[in-house]
């Protein structure tokens, strides 16, 4: 049994140092690539909102695409034979096939011309089967594709995953080929053996080794290998750090892990140090390293490269439900209203900033970080929701006075304590805004020019369903309505309600309580007060039900507004619904945008040949007026003396920030007429 035993560890080291020896000379001629990250490629989903994916792979990276892979179908139902994942080849690149589909290898299969090569198009997976029975590749399984360009050979390394029992993706991981015409290789070849995808990410806010993450695919011949160490590395220590450095690093400064297949993750303890046996904390960028111990150890061993830099960090949380909108009609600060919501620990930040930024300018957390105290809004932690006001004397974070006509965008820069934060936080920019003086919509109100009306033919009834809206048409859903049957007064049924989405608003009774505000015809629907987001009912007669007693409507007929914040302005309108005992009926609706719609108007009055202009253009802010007899005027409301009577066509052109607008009108212009008579009187 010794003689066994010994004979058996020779013929162990034997193998490795052949296998060793072959990998070596074989790799001078492999040209490997790694694709990391992996690229997924999904298909689209059942209603074309996302676009299929391709994947072009230039095997032999000379510029021109030799294959291609293309994931297309659809997501919503593998059983519904939606799915098709394809490899396709150009003219003169070959892969190997079975029939119609790609044929699979395994790592270490030889590729040579001993394998069925083809062009033309073919499937890994067709007709949805994630069994396999349409196509000969298995789900969540890494496979190779043999691939021949002319007389060179190569491989591509490919995953077919299932996400949620019903999604497909095809992930594409790596790729190599040989330099040498007509020289073989096997399937993985040109890879070290070393573990793949080695991916980090900080994952808490302990400030110490517990935040750093670690995630990494199994070496692909794991046979040879007795432990895998996972070392943090200073950034500063990491272009001297080679494989004599992993070698040298003591078992207390790295995490060791014995192979078992598979995929390996994890975190380091509070007290994990780095290879300089300082301890790992917060604001020092790190690498990290896997080193591969072989049987053989010492120079025989593998070390990975470097990982991505990685600097842990607290950042401060970010506000949530951003958004700016034009309240008022000072012309100024006075009219924006910023709104966010507070974050769920306010322990961790000293203040919020409030930013006001021009579309033109783009903001980064470090300009963020950088500009001066005049020029944003500090809001200290109140444990609520915040809605802000600005004043007349705000300022954008260029310095400028807030003022008409120039689209803005708002940012929050969550403040860190410098206790349980280390690192400022920044929003994503809030929704456009323009300030302007905007025009009231009345409730049924359509004859305007700036309003736009759709009647729905025939009427819409929702019963015990919903209906979802895209009030203008732009591809993304506004709206959303539920009809609900309410069958017992006394008893808990469902509600009817009505639920603007994307943090877009409906004028509402109250801000406390969730019922829509029924309007009567010609009711002013203001763009400044009364909205809330959220659901809100319109009937419920369900025995919870708060004041007022089953909803504002009661079966009747009625008009409810509705506000959308978009990206580059903000719409009011109404509905005109009706709301029977069971559904909601949806007869039209009409929506004008006031903070971006632009329209020249005026008004005027006669005294005799002396005439006042009124100027009630809406977003514009430069005027030229020509009077009809040759003169003209840059006043908004001039005031004009004609010298004589006739029939003249004033016009006026009225310009701003967002274009400009030209409106006329033909006044007639008299002397006042006097009463005059003479009388002779006879006895």
């Amino acid at each position: 049994m010794k003689n066994f035993s010994f004979f058996f560890k020779i013929k162990v080291v034997l193998s490795f140092l052949i296998s060793f020896f072959i990998s070596q000379v074989c790799f001078a001629q492999i040209i490997y690539t790694d694709i990391n990250p992996d690229t997924i490629i999904r298909c689209s989903d059942y209603w074309g909102n996302i676009t299929p994916g391709v994947y072009n792979l230039d095997l032999d990276l000379n510029g021109t695409i030799d294959y291609k892979i293309n994931v297309d179908g659809f997501e919503h139902t593998i059983s519904g034979n939606q799915y098709w994942i394809e490899f396709k080849n150009t003219w003169y690149s070959k892969l190997y096939t079975a029939h119609e589909y790609v044929d699979t290898l395994i790592y270490g299969d030889v590729i040579n011309d001993s394998l069925s090569f083809n062009t033309g198009t073919r499937f890994l997976l067709s007709h949805g089967s994630i069994a396999g029975t349409s196509g000969i590749w298995k789900i969540n399984k890494d496979y190779y594709i043999g691939l021949r360009i002319g007389d060179f050979f190569g491989w591509v390394r490919c995953e077919i995953k299932c996400y949620l029992s019903t999604i497909l993706r095809c992930v594409v991981k790596d790729y190599a080929y040989c330099t040498i015409p007509n020289q073989s290789l096997f399937a993985g070849e040109g890879i070290q053996n070393y573990g793949q995808n080695l991916r980090v990410s900080d994952n808490g806010d302990t400030k110490n080794g517990s935040d750093l993450k670690y995630e990494f695919d199994h070496a692909f011949d794991e046979s040879g290998l007795t432990e895998y160490r996972i070392m943090v590395v200073n950034a500063e220590q990491t272009l001297s750090f080679n494989l004599d450095s992993a070698n040298a690093v003591p078992a207390e400064n790295y995490i060791s892990i014995i192979p078992q297949g598979g995929s390996y993750s994890g975190t380091f303890l509070e007290n994990s140090t780095s290879t300089d046996d300082l301890l790992i904390t917060n604001l020092i960028p790190y690498h990290i390293f896997i080193l591969s111990v072989t049987q053989l150890g010492g120079p025989n061993n593998i070390l990975s490269p470097p990982s991505k830099e990685i600097t842990l960090t607290s950042p401060a949380p970010k506000v949530n439900h951003l958004y700016a909108i034009d309240i008022d009609d000072y012309g100024d600060g006075r009219d924006l209203r910023v709104n966010f919501d507070k974050i769920d620990d306010e322990s961790r930040i000293s203040e919020y900033r409030i930013m006001i930024v021009p579309d033109t300018t783009s903001l980064n957390l470090e300009l963020a970080n950088n500009v001066l105290p005049n020029n944003y809004t500090v809001v200290f932690p109140s444990g609520s929701n915040y809605e802000v006001y600005l004043n007349e004397i705000s300022t954008n974070i260029n310095g400028d006075i807030i003022t008409l006509e120039i689209i803005y965008r708002a940012y929050v820069l969550s403040i860190a304590d410098g206790i349980f934060s280390d690192v400022n936080s920044l929003t994503l920019p809030s929704n456009r805004v323009i300030l302007s003086i905007p025009s009231y919509l009345y409730a049924g109100q359509k004859d305007e020019e700036h309003i736009i009306y759709k009647d729905i033919i025939p009427d819409l009834l929702i019963y015990e369903d919903e209906a979802f809206w895209d009030v203008d048409e732009d591809g993304v859903t506004d709206l959303r309505f539920a009809g609900g049957c309410n069958t017992s007064p006394s008893g808990y049924t469902e509600a009817q309600y009505f639920e603007p989405l994307n943090n877009n608003e409906y004028y509402a009774y109250s801000s406390n309580i969730c019922w829509v505000e029924k309007l009567d015809y010609l009711a002013p629907i203001s763009p400044t007060d009364g909205w809330i987001v959220g659901n809100g009912c319109l009937n419920d007669y369900n025995s919870y039900t708060i004041a007022p007693p089953d909803g504002l409507w009661n079966d009747q007929d009625g008009y409810l507004g509705f506000r959308i914040i978009r990206e580059s302005d903000t719409l009011i309108g109404w509905f005109h619904i009706s709301v029977p005992s069971c559904g909601v009926v949806m007869k039209e609706y009409a929506y004008m945008h006031y903070s971006n719609h632009i329209k020249a108007d005026f008004s005027y009055t006669k005294q005799e040949y002396q005439v006042f202009f009124a100027n009630h253009s809406v977003n514009l802010n430069q005027y030229q007026w020509f009077f009809g007899d040759g003169d003209t005027s840059n006043e908004k409301d001039p005031i004009h003396i004609y010298q004589g009577e006739d029939d003249y066509i004033v016009t006026l052109i009225a310009s701003g920030a967002l274009g400009s607008d030209t409106v006329s009108e033909m006044i007639h212009v008299c002397e006042m007429a006097t009463a005059d008579f003479t009388y002779e009187q006879d006895n």
